[in-house]
């Protein structure tokens, strides 16, 4: 069961990827579907997004969450599940730090 919400979750993201990059116009911004956690049931899937500059986060975050129904519809029309979830954008905090590590890396080496 493990490996087929995997499988979903990589799908879901895939697909979901594309709709956003083709739907959606984010001027100077980009937006990144980092990863989707999917619930064994299918009705909810967690969808974590990276969005840089930062200071543009909370406009496009907002626009994503009105979008949510319409993608999750154009997924249903790419993808062949019995259900389609509902989905819910998460901001990913996992790249922030990521990042800042590397930065503090950088200043160490100099």
């Amino acid at each position: 069961m493990k490996e087929r919400i995997k499988r979903i979750n990589e799908l879901i993201k895939e697909v979901l990827s594309q709709i956003v990059f083709k739907q959606t116009d984010f001027e100077g911004v980009l937006v990144t579907l980092t990863r989707v956690e999917t619930e064994k049931d299918l009705k909810k899937a967690k969808v974590f997004v990276s969005i840089i500059p930062e200071k543009m986060e909370k406009e496009v975050f907002e626009i994503l969450k009105k979008k949510k129904n319409y993608f999750r519809h154009l997924l249903g029309k790419k993808v062949f599940l019995k259900k389609i979830p509902e989905i819910e954008f998460l901001i990913d905090k996992g790249e922030k730090k990521a990042q800042k590590i590397i930065e503090i890396l950088e200043k160490i080496k100099k």
